[in-house]
């Protein structure tokens, strides 16, 4: 299996990092689209998502990926500032989305596909204007929750009727 098979986001051989970054961020964009698609589509289903812990509703999956997306953003305005990033938490993913799931059960599904939409469009311009040698460096990390391979995990999952993705 070559890279850009386990790792459709990563560049590819001799790929310049700016030609990467709009190709990544363009199929994000598209992937993006048909989630949000699907997120509305099931809006009134409170069981539409189950990553690997309780059932998520459209609103819960909006949340996750604004959460994600914040704290992406906070990241990639470090980077853009020329300061280090902060190390991961050391929290273990399942247990920061269900605490974040708790803080955010009083969103509502508007609320939360608005946070959603402003922190999808934050990162990815954010992404935007880094300069290629640290789109090349960090942008692949920093800017996953806006990159197709994120999105289509949750696809298949709804697609899929819960048997694969996520």
């Amino acid at each position: 299996m070559t890279e850009a098979e386990r790792d459709p986001a990563a560049a590819r051989p001799g790929e310049h990092p700016v030609a990467h970054r709009l190709r990544a961020l363009r199929e994000g964009a598209a992937a993006w689209e048909r989630l949000h698609a699907l997120l509305d589509e099931g809006a009134d289903r409170p069981n539409l998502h189950r990553p690997d812990g309780t059932p998520w509703s459209s609103r819960e999956v909006y949340a996750h990926f604004a959460r994600y997306q914040s704290s992406n953003a906070a990241q990639l305005h470090r980077l853009l500032a020329g300061v280090q990033p902060l190390p991961p938490s050391g929290v273990d993913e399942n247990e920061q989305n269900e605490r974040w799931a708790a803080e955010d059960r009083a969103l509502t599904l508007e609320k939360a596909r608005a946070w959603c939409d402003a922190t999808t469009r934050l990162v990815s311009a954010l992404a935007m204007s880094m300069p290629p040698e640290l789109w090349a460096r960090y942008g692949r990390w920093y800017a996953d929750d806006v990159l197709a391979p994120h999105y289509e995990s949750h696809i298949r999952y709804i697609e899929s009727g819960g048997r694969e993705g996520a």
